[in-house]
């Protein structure tokens, strides 16, 4: 930018007129930032869209969380229902207790990320400090 002429003036009949020249196109060292940035926003309108749906946040996230807690720990062998995930430890039975609290500390990480989402200003650093 420091190079940048707004533009010129050129003599017309009886007058000069300005031509105003093209801005400078921010250029990025990597062009895939272009995409990902293009990408990043259209998901964020998914989830604006997602949240005006939603007919109470306060419960469709947690249980959208619980959702995933089990499905990314149906990778690793255990079996855990979305019902009894919200059931407090005792009423599980115990042989499937363990599987249960794999669920909760899932979970328990999970909210521990998103409430140090408040803290970072920045989504990048976000995701690098909290990626599972």
């Amino acid at each position: 930018m420091k190079n940048f002429t707004a533009g010129t003036y050129k003599q017309q009949r009886e007058y000069k007129s300005f031509s105003p020249s093209f801005v400078n196109r921010l250029a990025w060292e990597n062009p895939q930032i272009d995409l990902l940035i293009e990408q990043s926003a259209n998901l964020l309108g998914e989830l604006k869209a997602y949240a005006g749906i939603a007919p109470d946040v306060n419960f469709s996230v947690p249980m959208s969380i619980a959702k995933e807690a089990i499905d990314s720990n149906l990778i690793e062998g255990t079996n855990t229902a979305l019902d009894e995930v919200v059931l407090p430890q005792l009423e599980i039975p115990p042989i499937r207790r363990d599987d249960w609290q794999e669920i909760q500390n899932y979970i328990e990480a999970m909210n521990f990320s998103i409430a140090k989402c408040k803290k970072y200003t920045s989504a990048l650093h976000f995701l690098n400090r909290n990626s599972i």
